[in-house]
């Protein structure tokens, strides 16, 4: 595996179901831009939320580089270090990362129950184009 999560939520939408609402905010930043600092994370977000702290963003940042989603260098610049975070999964990556585990998941847990679930779907969709 190439990235920690710690769990899946199925209940949740797109990439909240294994990364929380601002860890995902911060990734769509990241994956568009693939560098940034903190500072800049946080002026974006601030667009968006007004509220928002920037020890918050600084705190998710590190959280997302422990994790293995990013990466980090320090750089020195006027004002002292600063850490420029790089994307180190790629969305493609990240997708497939997630979806594979939790189809084999599935079906390690559930076997014949889990493809047959997994058949009638795909089947349903095939159906309504």
């Amino acid at each position: 595996m190439g990235f920690v999560w710690h769990e899946y939520r199925p209940h949740e939408e797109g990439y909240t179901t294994v990364l929380g609402p601002l860890e995902t905010r911060i990734m769509h930043i990241l994956w568009e831009r693939t560098t940034a600092t903190a500072r800049e994370v946080y002026g974006l977000l601030r667009e968006e939320d007004p509220a928002i702290r920037r020890s918050t963003v600084s705190i998710m940042l590190a959280r997302l580089d422990e994790r293995g989603l990013v990466g980090k260098t320090v750089c020195s610049g006027r004002g002292g270090l600063t850490y420029v975070y790089t994307v180190a999964v790629g969305r493609d990556a990240f997708e497939e990362e997630v979806a594979c585990a939790v189809v084999s998941s599935l079906v390690r847990a559930y076997g014949t129950v889990a493809t047959a679930c997994m058949r009638r779907y795909l089947n349903s969709k095939e159906e309504e184009k």
